[in-house]
Parts: C-alpha cells; structure tokens; sequence
C-alpha cells in the first residue's frame, strides 16, 4: 500500500490520542487478521410497528484493533463491537460504502453509524430512504465535543452486507428494520449516542477520498 503523508498523520494522531477513555488505541495490539467466528444469533428481540423494527444487544466483544484494511470476521450483522480498524471514518454522510473496520471504530467513539442496503428496494424506495437518512444527519444538533468541519457523531453509508434496508448501531446495540423509522431511531440515539468507554470527536478519514492514501476497496 502507498504511503502517504495524510493516512501516515492521521494514524498518528490517532495514536497520540491520550483523550480516547479508559480504553484506547495504544492498549491493543495491532493484528493482522481475525479468525473466523461460528454461526451466532442476532440477539434481536421480536419485530414492531411499520418499519417491523427489532432492538439487538449481541454480547460485547473486545475492540481489538487489526491491521488496516485487513480481513475481519464480525459476529452480528451488522456489527455491533469487536475488531475493527486503528482508526475511524469521518462522521459523514458517504455515498459509497465505508468499510465496517471503520465505521465500527466511530461507534466505539460513541457516534451511532446509519446504514442502508437498497438490495431490496425499488429505485424510488431506495431514493427516499437516502433522503430521510441525509435529512435526519443534517437536522441532528451540534456536538459540543465535535471541531468544524465535523457538527456530531452521526455516520451514514451504504452496507452491501447489511440484511435489511436499515439500520443503526452503536457500541454493543443495533436497530433493524425494514425501513427508516424516525422515532424508533431517535429513542436509539437518546439512549447510546456519547456513552460507550471512548467518548469523542476528533480525528478521522475518509478513506473513499482518492486523496487519503487509502488502497480503493480497504476493507470491503
């Protein structure tokens, strides 16, 4: 992979990071490659309302840090906590897919990620899923712990893996649904936005930026 002064700042940055918790980068070994976990659960509780929106609470798993771009093997889809990448995607909205060793890594910095999969989704469907998503990031307040450009720790990407239209997770939660449901998601901010062990806003890439250094298609 090219080096690149940008990607080799940001890691270091992250790596200099003495505000990240109790738990941080510097207190787990960087490792290559995972293992491949069984078949789990989803830990998800019975489907409600339109959207047949389910809470899952899979078990916490260490936040061991892999090699960047990397293969990982993840317990729940989507994941919820374990591996995932050294550092941690800009908190944006993205049009092509972050990887999950990333994202993952912003939900550990308690910001809760937004996915959709419009696999199963007509085109209009699928264009005002997007709409309601991007509306609902740019409505969201400011995060006091946030520096400009960033305002919070909201997230929203495509996940091809993803096996619903939508979700939402944070650190050892995730919401799944058939579609987007407002006040279903709301509640899931409520609860777990700004309180996992790392609670902050700083630093980041986008690693589907040319302009990162990043090697196309890390992590996917």
């Amino acid at each position: 992979m090219q080096r690149h002064p940008r990607l080799i700042a940001t890691v270091f940055g992250a790596l200099a990071c003495v505000s990240c918790g109790s738990r941080s980068t510097l207190d787990y070994p960087i490792l290559e490659a995972s293992e491949p976990d069984p078949e789990r659960p989803d830990y998800c509780g019975p489907p409600s309302g339109v959207c047949e929106v389910k809470r899952c609470d899979p078990p916490l798993r260490d936040g061991t840090h892999y090699q960047l771009c990397a293969p990982i093997d993840f317990a729940t889809n989507p994941p919820t906590s374990g591996p995932h990448f050294p550092i941690w995607g800009l908190f944006k909205t993205y049009e092509t897919p972050l990887a999950r060793g990333f994202y993952l890594h912003d939900a550990e910095h308690s910001g809760v990620v937004l996915l959709y999969n419009c696999a199963s989704l007509s085109t209009t469907e699928c264009t005002e899923l997007v709409s309601a998503l991007e509306s609902y990031v740019a409505d969201a307040p400011a995060d006091p712990l946030c520096v400009e450009p960033t305002r919070h720790r909201l997230l929203v990407t495509p996940d091809p893996l993803l096996d619903v239209p939508f979700a939402a997770v944070a650190w050892g939660h995730s919401l799944k649904a058939q579609c987007f449901d407002r006040d279903a998601t709301d509640a899931f901010v409520a609860a777990y936005y700004g309180k996992n062990y790392e609670n902050l806003c700083s630093g980041g890439i986008d690693p589907t930026d040319p302009e990162s250094g990043i090697e196309p298609g890390c992590g996917l």
